[in-house]
């Protein structure tokens, strides 16, 4: 058996395949499920799924389906009606039995009355997004008994409450934040007075507001552990005619507080525990502010997330989070040698710190084995059947991210050197990765490479 709505039969299958194609059902949301039925007199309902029915003809107007003076429950239209004479909603032509104000846009107007309730699923919403309801609503002088209060709803979740106005109509409004794609919004008469009003309902529309945009850049492009750079951020308000008061927070992991953020002209708080909070007053539509988080020697970490938060007093709260990444830096690998320069040897082992960073030695400890326990230094050999002559040495195997390159050349004078071409003789083969290295091997045919001598040379260049 299939249902919707807990309790509506639509069918039943008694034989495979089990399906049922729902047609009819009314717009709005529901949830459908199977219930299975055992040959014992048990059975077994499936988990509901929630739906949501759009009308084809959707508008937020009343002006169909055409009434002749007034209709309860109407259908035809984009809008769903319940309830009856005296306590029910519907539709009313101007000039009508209600003796109603001429509707302020078109030839009619809805109506509730008692505790009825006016509804529409809308579609195409994006989450995340302010939306506002904006309508008229007018009471019927002719007959009021303290008159109709009424409720604006969405998924049946009061949004605002409204009491009784005039018998001219009067323009309202409700905002709301989509959290999906589809919402239902309603009119849910409240009668306060409990006795026979009525309230009239036109000229519906529903307009959003775009989220405040925060991007973030870093600078320079590329951020280096342990040197120094900074990241911009940037708040767009995107709002095509209005101004907005804004506030933006920034919060940092611990140990990764920037030295200091700065945003000329505007408001930069240090709230401490490395929050911030930046506020721009009256930005104007379409404008942006920029701040500048800034770092004298960035934090030894593969990157930096940073909590983020923004609103205005015409959008609401939208949080994010951005991520800086953090390349590793030879300035990281340096810190507190006694003489971290790129020529230095501060363990006076004859190798050079941008070597021992290259290749993997330690610049502390005079050693000629590198960090995964393979020798330091390039070494050149025969290969086990004697045919070859096997140059290797190891490698970073983030090399690219850290600006390293390995540059293989060979020499017959030891005066002028040309780079071996990894499409010449020598062909290049690598060890699987230990310890974020990799032993790179170049291998000569032993009679081509008679007479020449063979070099490694590193080059650093952490530049974008």
């Amino acid at each position: 058996q299939f249902y919707a709505d807990g309790i509506t039969l639509l069918g039943t299958k008694t034989s495979a395949p089990y399906s049922f194609a729902w047609s009819g059902g009314g717009a709005g949301r529901h949830e459908v499920f199977a219930r299975v039925l055992f040959n014992n007199g048990a059975s077994a309902d499936t988990q509901p799924v929630r739906i949501a029915i759009l009308n084809t003809n959707q508008n937020l107007s009343f002006e169909t389906p055409v009434v002749n003076g007034y209709q309860y429950t109407p259908g035809g239209g984009s809008w769903t009606f319940n309830g009856g004479g005296g306590n029910g909603s519907g539709i009313v032509a101007n000039g009508g039995d209600f003796n109603n104000p001429a509707s302020p846009a078109g030839k009619q107007a809805g109506f509730l009355q008692g505790f009825s309730k006016i509804s529409q699923t809308l579609g195409g919403l994006i989450p995340g997004r302010i939306y506002t309801l904006s309508y008229s609503a007018a009471q019927r002088i002719a007959v009021s008994n303290g008159g109709e209060s009424w409720n604006v709803t969405l998924d049946d979740k009061v949004i605002a409450s409204n009491l009784p106005g005039s018998g001219a109509y009067v323009s309202y409004s409700a905002s709301f934040t989509a959290t999906a794609a589809f919402h239902t919004i309603g009119f849910v008469g409240t009668n306060l007075s409990g006795k026979d009003n009525t309230v009239f309902i036109d000229k519906v529309s529903l307009t959003s507001r775009q989220p405040l945009a925060l991007a973030v850049a870093p600078s320079p492009a590329t951020l280096r552990q342990a040197n120094a750079g900074g990241a911009n951020f940037t708040v767009t308000n995107p709002d095509p005619a209005a101004t907005a008061n804004v506030e933006v927070t920034l919060c940092f992991p611990d140990g990764t507080a920037p030295d200091a953020v700065t945003m000329p002209g505007r408001v930069v708080e240090p709230k401490g525990g490395g929050v911030w909070s930046l506020r721009i007053a009256s930005l104007a539509a379409g404008a942006n502010g920029v701040a500048t988080a800034s770092w004298a020697a960035l934090p030894v970490t593969g990157s930096i997330d940073i909590a983020t938060t923004r609103q205005s007093d015409t959008t609401a709260l939208n949080s994010a989070q951005a991520t800086l990444t953090l390349l590793p830096s030879y300035a990281a690998w340096a810190a507190g040698l006694a003489d971290p320069a790129l020529g230095a040897d501060p363990d006076g082992d004859g190798i050079s710190n941008l070597v021992e960073y290259a290749l993997g030695g330690d610049p502390v400890t005079a050693s000629l084995t590198a960090a995964g326990g393979q020798a330091l230094l390039p070494q050149l050999a025969l290969t086990g059947d004697g045919t070859n002559l096997d140059f290797s040495f190891p490698e970073r195997t983030d090399a690219a991210d850290r600006g390293l390159s390995y540059v293989v050349e060979t020499s017959m004078d030891l005066v002028s050197w040309v780079p071996v071409d990894q499409n010449s003789a020598a062909a290049p083969v690598t060890d699987p990765a230990v310890d974020g290295f990799a032993v790179q091997h170049w291998v000569w045919p032993k009679g081509a490479a008679a007479g020449y001598f063979v070099r490694l040379r590193m080059e650093l260049n952490e530049e974008p």
